[in-house]
């Protein structure tokens, strides 16, 4: 009988051994599956402006009005730059800038205060570039006003300054 025992023993011993390798294998090779799909936000925007032949004279103005449509999936934040193609006609220029809605900062952009939703036009950046009275007309001919513009999803952000700053990290 001590033999008999011996096999008992052995074979529940084998069944206990054959049993956990299985629980611990079912542990491990237990997996749920989730799907998540994930989309990436489109923002987009144009330039609309409105800027008939100009004929710049000392003491004029020039109607140049700038805005921007959220042509994107997304609503977003908008910053825009006006840069002269000369030094000389900067100089003898002042713009006509919308301030009630948008924002100058130090490192030379505008920002839009409110958020552009999707199919959205923000209100005129610039309406006209004044020239000076004491401009020369040579300073007057072959000279353009650059306009370049960013955007950036609003969602988790609540001023245009703080999610352009976080892009610059």
């Amino acid at each position: 009988m001590r033999r008999t025992g011996k096999y008992v023993l052995l074979g529940v011993a084998a069944m206990l051994s054959v049993l956990g390798v299985t629980g611990v294998t079912a542990y491990f090779l237990d997996a749920d599956e989730i799907n998540n799909r994930l989309t990436v936000g489109y923002n987009d925007v144009e330039i609309t402006e409105e800027f008939p032949d100009p004929n710049p004279t000392p003491g004029g103005e020039v109607k140049k009005i700038v805005k921007f449509s959220n042509t994107g999936d997304v609503p977003c934040y908008v910053r825009a730059k006006l840069v002269f193609s000369s030094g000389e006609a900067e100089e003898i220029s002042v713009m006509d800038l919308n301030r009630a809605d948008w924002i100058e900062e130090d490192d030379g952009y505008y920002y839009y205060k409110k958020v552009l939703p999707v199919g959205g036009r923000t209100e005129s950046l610039l309406t006209a570039v004044k020239i000076a009275e004491d401009a020369e007309i040579e300073e007057l001919v072959d000279w353009d006003l650059y306009v370049y513009v960013e955007t950036v999803q609003s969602a988790g952000y609540d001023t245009p300054q703080d999610a352009f700053a976080h892009l610059e990290k």
